[in-house]
């Protein structure tokens, strides 16, 4: 998030809870309790020129070292449902340097901050309205800083590069690593993904594309419906520790494996950069080679490991990849009840923010500024002519025209397409266009005919108004169909992707029978999330 420089109207004369003196804990976040009541005072915040937000407020200090980067979350306690959690933060002389509102999922408050010196900082754990309990937690945010071509990036200054991304990660619900291990399972998590780019002038631009990325469930299901598998709602699962001979080969960059400030997550996410072949080459036969990074981690799914994988690529791109080995259930069986899917379920909150280069202008766009479409590519007429029309419409549209929560499906002869498009950042060419981007799925068939529970995989696509780090993805059609407007809304994408295993003599030893004597070569499932009008011109054109 960007560090907004703004001022405070009025402070808490009281004595202030104080977390510590240490700036950098290894042993994990931390975390302080709280009460806001009806009776506590009303405080004003200048959150932006001429907007003053009225709250009540608990507040904080806490100390910062400089250079480095904190995560700062405040959640609405869970019996709390009338409570919409504020952030604010304020350097030692009083200046605001952050604040959120609903960056956390839900009504929840998230944000980042990268600190500029060392000092006592104050934190204020407010709310828009409402009383009831809530859960302040800080730490050091785990931050990645990829430069392209990587062979002369500056992590320390990116806006070097020709593009970048800035990549904060986590292990959600890490304490499944130890002891204490409870569902949901870990998973690797994209807290944020800021990607920078060189306007037509050369001018460096920050983008938001989105937040809290995450694979919400891995549906397995076997073919004559016994077992059917929930790999994360249902089982307290783990990510497992990286290992060195998991990287692959120095191709643009050497593979690393990521520290972190909280020991739960140290060393458990690969990185990699990758040449991605040729960008584009032209009439000239110029060209250019495309770069990507990685990030991945390995999911301990029982007799399966998943390999949880995002990539970044140097235009701007998202892939999203689940990768399922390890070893088959079954033995092989002749009636086909070892035939199985593995269906990788995303979930994000889209952002879609320009980052405004100083303090005295606004960002532009956002995450309630933004459209959900649909795109299709349909014929033109119903009679067969091979004419077609790309169709762009209102998701889930009502009878007055508004985008809605609802759900879409893939249809492969349409080409069928998720599209988030911002209502007001445009691209800088001569004719510029509204900034947007697409969900492009990557498969070879759909889930269809589930019953019950797990019939939140019979379609492809569904969109909600913004919904909490704990909504379950199986419930996601209990959100959907109150088919509330997401105009002017923030909101949830839920999108899943199948891969189809009918297991093969390579996936056993010699006797091509014997599941433990072999392993299953990884199947893939994913999509892609690609930028639409985002660049002034081609991007890493000269």
């Amino acid at each position: 998030m960007r560090m907004l420089l703004l001022s405070a109207l009025a402070s808490l004369g009281a004595a202030l809870p104080v977390f510590g003196d240490d700036p950098l804990p290894r042993k994990g976040p931390r975390r302080m309790e709280g009460a806001i009541a009806e009776k506590d005072p009303v405080m004003k915040f200048e959150v932006a020129k001429n907007s003053v937000r009225e709250m009540r407020a608990k507040p904080y200090d806490l100390p910062f070292a400089a250079g480095r980067t904190y995560t700062i979350s405040l959640n609405a306690a869970e019996k709390t449902d009338n409570l919409d959690p504020f952030l604010v933060v304020q350097d030692s002389a009083g200046k605001i340097l952050a604040h959120d509102d609903d960056s956390g999922g839900g009504r929840n408050a998230w944000l980042t901050l990268r600190v500029p010196k060392t000092g006592t900082y104050r934190i204020y754990a407010g709310t828009l309205r409402g009383s009831g309990g809530f859960t302040l937690t800080v730490s050091e945010a785990n931050v990645v800083r990829q430069g392209f071509p990587a062979a002369k990036a500056d992590s320390a200054d990116l806006t070097k590069s020709d593009t970048a991304w800035e990549i904060e990660w986590e292990i959600a619900r890490p304490d499944n690593s130890g002891n204490k291990r409870s569902t949901p399972a870990s998973v690797l998590l994209i807290r944020s993904a800021r990607f920078m780019f060189k306007d037509d002038k050369g001018e460096p631009r920050w983008f938001s594309v989105l937040k809290n990325l995450e694979i919400g469930e891995i549906l397995v299901p076997y073919d004559h419906m016994r077992p059917v598998f929930l790999d994360v709602s249902e089982h307290a699962f783990q990510i497992l520790p990286a290992k060195k001979e998991y990287l692959g080969p120095t191709c643009v960059a050497a593979g690393e494996i990521l520290d972190s400030h909280d020991e739960r997550m140290h060393q458990r996410v690969h990185k990699e950069v990758h040449d991605d072949g040729l960008r584009w080459v032209n009439a000239e036969q110029k060209a250019r080679r495309g770069e990507k990074m990685l990030l991945w981690a390995l999911f301990d799914g029982g007799n399966y490991r998943y390999i949880l994988e995002y990539g970044f690529n140097d235009d701007g791109v998202i892939t999203c990849r689940l990768g399922a080995t390890a070893h088959n259930l079954f033995d092989k069986q002749a009636d086909g009840r070892d035939v199985h899917l593995h269906v990788g379920c995303w979930r994000w909150d889209p952002d879609l923010c320009e980052e405004a280069p100083d303090s005295s202008k606004p960002d532009i766009g956002g995450a309630s500024k933004n459209r959900i479409l649909l795109v299709r590519r349909v014929p033109r007429t119903p009679a067969p002519n091979g004419m077609f029309k790309i169709d762009i419409a209102p998701f889930s549209a009502d009878d007055k025209g508004r985008a809605c929560e609802g759900f879409a499906d893939w249809k492969p002869e349409e080409f069928t397409m998720l599209r988030v498009e911002s209502k007001v950042r445009k691209n800088g060419s001569k004719n510029p266009r509204f900034t947007a981007y697409d969900v492009v799925p990557v498969r070879v068939g759909a889930v269809r005919n589930y019953p019950g529970k797990y019939a939140f995989a019979n379609h492809d696509f569904w969109v909600t108004n913004r919904r909490g780090p704990n909504a379950k993805y199986s419930e996601v059609p209990l959100h959907a169909t109150f088919s509330n407007s997401l105009d002017g809304m923030p909101c949830t994408i839920w999108h899943n992707s199948p891969a189809l295993h009918v297991p093969r003599g390579e996936d056993y030893g010699i006797d091509g029978v014997t599941r433990s004597s072999g392993a299953a070569i990884t199947s893939w499932a994913g999509f892609i999330f690609r930028p639409v009008n985002l660049f002034d011109r081609t991007p890493l054109y000269p």
